[in-house]
């Protein structure tokens, strides 16, 4: 019976070890930067929100909402602003992201809540290496050893988007998931891109949203004025993914990892998206 016992602890010893190796060389992170829509920036910027870029106009917000200013057709401009680059420090490759939060498209509000431009900016190792069986622990010490600078709070962050806005978790403030909560079924997806401000002006999705491949043409609206949209966000959202039904970069995590989704390489629809 002892020997029985020490078997079976040598085998979880064993498991423990086991690892996995990510594609995570220099050129695997710049081939991953290429995927995000960029601004006209070749290296990383001193102040993501001082640098200038594109402005973008969209007409329904006021002055209080507007994450700019409202010019003189009364529109509100403002700058939507991303660098992404890639270095190798120690043999080891690292991802500089920078991102004012500010979506490359004109976004809807429904409520009170203004948008903001952010100073979004870290940089932290590419893809790395986990463990198969202890994620947490090698998440821990990404956050811990891997960060150089991180000018906002975090805390709600998952990552960044390809087209620079901020990604959440799936929780809400109240910790239940924020479009299938335990109450009751969703009564607000956000707009069509399903993105909305956060009670501190920072615009972000909770969901895989298309408008990050291919940004809206024009004022958005919100979900619930598209008939579609309103009786089923969640297949509305996997319409906006008919042209990418494979393996698509949609942004990538703050510990450093790839998001993708919604789709496997082989068509598959990943459940697990959000």
């Amino acid at each position: 019976m002892a020997q029985r016992y020490l078997t079976i602890i040598l085998l979880l010893a064993h498991l423990r070890a086991i690892s996995t190796r990510a594609s995570n060389s220099l050129i695997d992170c710049q081939a991953i930067a290429q995927q995000f829509t960029t601004s006209n920036f070749t290296r990383p910027v001193a102040n993501i929100t001082v640098a200038s870029e594109i402005n973008m106009s969209c007409c329904g917000m006021n002055a209080t909402l507007c994450p700019g200013r409202i010019d003189s057709n009364g529109n509100c401009v403002f700058e939507s602003k991303l660098c992404v680059t890639c270095t190798l420090e120690n043999s080891i490759a690292r991802i500089k992201i920078q991102s004012n939060g500010l979506p490359p498209y004109c976004p809807v509000l429904s409520g009170i809540v203004p948008l903001r431009e952010q100073n979004i900016d870290f940089a932290v190792n590419f893809n790395p290496d986990v463990s198969v069986l202890e994620p947490r622990i090698n998440m821990m010490i990404q956050i811990d050893i891997g960060y150089s600078r991180l000018f906002v709070s975090v805390n709600s962050i998952a990552g960044i988007s390809i087209d620079g806005v901020p990604i959440f978790n799936v929780d809400s403030t109240s910790n239940q998931d924020v479009y299938y909560p335990i109450t009751g079924p969703p009564t607000d997806w956000g707009d069509q891109c399903f993105a909305h401000p956060s009670l501190d002006s920072i615009y972000h999705y909770h969901i895989d949203s298309g408008c990050a491949l291919e940004p809206p043409v024009g004022q958005t609206t919100l979900c619930n004025n598209i008939p579609p949209c309103r009786r089923d966000g969640a297949s509305y959202s996997m319409s906006m993914f008919r042209d990418y039904q494979n393996l698509t970069v949609l942004g990538v995590a703050k510990d450093g990892h790839v998001v993708y989704g919604p789709y496997t390489p082989d068509r598959y629809y990943s459940k697990s998206r959000r």
